[in-house]
C-alpha cells in the first residue's frame, strides 16, 4: 500500500510508483482532510484511547514516537521541528488505519521504530549520507530479473 498526498508527488516520483511498483495499491488522499498534518496527527492520537496505561487513566507517548516530539512541549502536540515530515507521514497511515477500522488494534500495540536508511549515518543531530557506498546491497525482484 503506497499512502501519499494527492497532487504532492513529483511527475518522477509517480513515475517510479507506477514503473517499479505497478502491482502495489496506491492511496491518494486529501491534504489536511485524509492525509493530516503533523499537528492534527498529534492531537488525534493524543485525544484517542490508542496510548493509555495499563488502568486507562493516564495517557503515555510510546518510546519509539518520544524522539518525534518537541521536547519545549509538555503535552507533546507539536512536533520535532526535524521530525514533522515524519508526522505527517504518519497522519496518512493514521487515518487509512481509522478507516479501515484498525486503528485500535495496530495504533494500541504502541510499537513504532524509527526507520534509519542503512546508507545514513548520523553525527549529532545532522544526518549525513555514507560516502564511497554500502557493503551490501538489496535487491528485489525487478532487479533479480534483469540481471
Amino acid at each position: 500500500h503506497i499512502v501519499y498526498e494527492r497532487g504532492n508527488p513529483s511527475e518522477t516520483t509517480m513515475r517510479i510508483f507506477n514503473t517499479l511498483l505497478a502491482t502495489a495499491q496506491k492511496e491518494p488522499l486529501q491534504k489536511d482532510v485524509q492525509f493530516y498534518s503533523a499537528v492534527k496527527t498529534l492531537k488525534i492520537l493524543h485525544e484517542g484511547d490508542y496510548f493509555k496505561n495499563e488502568s486507562g487513566d493516564d495517557f503515555e507517548w510510546p518510546e519509539g514516537l518520544k524522539s518525534f516530539l518537541n521536547p519545549a512541549d509538555s503535552l507533546g502536540l507539536t512536533p520535532h521541528e526535524d521530525k514533522e515530515l515524519a508526522i505527517n507521514a504518519l497522519g496518512g497511515c493514521v487515518y487509512l488505519l481509522k478507516n479501515f477500522v484498525l486503528d485500535q488494534q495496530i495504533l494500541g500495540q504502541k510499537h513504532f521504530q524509527e526507520y534509519v536508511p542503512p546508507d545514513v549515518v548520523f553525527s549529532g543531530e545532522k544526518s549525513t549520507v555514507v560516502e564511497g557506498g554500502l557493503s551490501t546491497m538489496v535487491l528485489d525482484a525487478i532487479t533479480i530479473n534483469n540481471l
